[in-house]
């Protein structure tokens, strides 16, 4: 999948933003901070249109808006990294996590302070932001991060070995634990 110009390192966000819940602050921050001008943010979301266009003048910032799924998996599989924001609510685990790992690409989460993703965790080309992270330590760990990650995959052998309990032959297995 060519989508996307190979001069560049290209990030994506899909999904919605939440004042409260789901803020994307603290991440346009960060990417307005890098000093790569080469890693570019595309925003294919809704919500908090104000703060993206306030972030949208560092040009490597851009907002898209909604697209398809087929779309949307097109650009998964052409870009160089996947880019999350973490709820600020405990229970509530994004089932983009699970979609995301099992892309196979790098990922990297920006969480409320104190609300890391335990499943993201064991995926090993994760990085995951703590939004109480100084911005000047957020912009190296990102970048160190991009320049190590670029370009890898994790095999599905591995991905399976990692996630066993997660796999559907496993849940189907408690489920049917539980119901006897």
């Amino acid at each position: 999948g060519g989508m996307f110009d190979k001069e560049y390192i290209h990030c994506v966000y899909a999904g919605s933003f939440y004042k409260d819940i789901r803020n994307p602050e603290y991440m346009l921050k960060v990417f307005s901070s890098l000093r790569n001008k080469r890693i570019i943010l595309h925003l294919y979301s809704a919500g908090c249109a104000d703060l993206i266009n306030k972030y949208e003048g560092y040009g490597n910032i851009q907002a898209k808006g909604y697209i398809s799924q087929g779309e949307l998996q097109r650009l998964y599989s052409s870009c160089d990294f996947l880019i999350g924001v973490g709820n600020a609510i405990n229970d509530f685990l994004p089932s983009k996590t699970y979609e995301y790992i099992s892309l196979r690409r790098p990922i990297i989460f920006f969480n409320p302070k104190g609300f890391g993703n335990k499943v993201l965790e064991q995926y090993p080309h994760s990085l995951q932001i703590a939004d109480d992270t100084s911005i000047e330590k957020a912009v190296t760990l990102f970048e160190d991060f991009v320049s190590n990650e670029k370009g890898r995959t994790i095999s599905v052998e591995d991905l399976n070995e990692i996630y066993a309990c997660n796999t559907t032959s496993n849940i189907k297995s408690i489920l049917l634990k539980g119901l006897n």
